[in-house]
């Protein structure tokens, strides 16, 4: 709130000084405000610039990552994030299909002869095929 005051002989003239000062000052604060709204502008055009540039200097520096350690698909494109985690998704399940194996290969190195004839094998190593194998087995046996 601005008041503004001008005292003189004439009425008149002293509206007119009062109403011209209060006009003067509106305008002189509104260039301003204007000055400054155009500075900040200009600070942050300028400071989102450098960060622009920055993120584009990361993303280079990820891209060449990881072309440099062999990240990219057959074709020669970079692999995306997603595709990184399908790929790590099926290295787990290859890993868990690995480690069930050995553990069945390390059944079966254990098991004897009588242990196949008989069928008294481990659940992981008994399957249909072990029994179409002992029923061939017992028929050639005959």
């Amino acid at each position: 709130v601005i008041s503004v005051s001008a005292v003189t002989q004439n009425g008149e003239k002293s509206a007119l000084i009062a109403n011209t000062t209060r006009t003067v000052f509106q305008q002189e604060a509104a260039k301003y405000q204007s000055d400054m709204a155009g500075r900040a502008t200009n600070e942050l055009t300028s400071k989102l610039d450098d960060l622009r540039k920055g993120v584009e200097a990361a993303e280079r520096k990820v891209e060449d990552f990881r072309a440099t350690h062999g990240l990219v698909d057959a074709q020669g494109h970079l692999i995306s994030d997603d595709q990184m985690l399908k790929l790590n998704e099926q290295l787990s399940v290859a890993r868990a299909r690995t480690l069930e194996l050995n553990a069945r290969a390390a059944s079966a190195r254990s098991l004897d002869v009588n242990s196949v004839l008989t069928g008294t094998l481990p659940e992981e190593i008994n399957s249909n095929t072990m029994s179409d194998l002992r029923s061939q087995y017992a028929t050639l046996k005959q």
